[in-house]
């Protein structure tokens, strides 16, 4: 996956931060970033979108939901059999 150099820094500042989000802001809340810094946290991912959009206009901005534990997703490619 290719990524802009500023989304890329709005990843690794949602990813320091992401302790310290947890503790400000209720589970499930969107956190958006842009320009490396916390826009702010928002109950839904709509809100969060809107208020990126306000902030960043067309520049690169990051929403992630502040949750628990990170999830990572696995996509299997079906193995063809000869």
């Amino acid at each position: 996956m290719i990524q802009a150099a500023d989304n890329q820094a709005n990843r690794a500042a949602y990813e320091v931060q992401l302790p310290s989000l947890r503790q400000r802001y209720p589970l499930g809340h969107f956190a958006v970033f842009a320009d490396a810094g916390l826009v702010g946290a928002y109950p839904s991912y709509g809100q969060a979108l809107r208020e990126g959009y306000q902030r960043a206009g067309r520049a690169d901005f990051f929403v992630k939901q502040i949750t628990s534990k990170e999830e990572t997703q696995h996509v299997v490619t079906p193995l063809a059999v000869a």
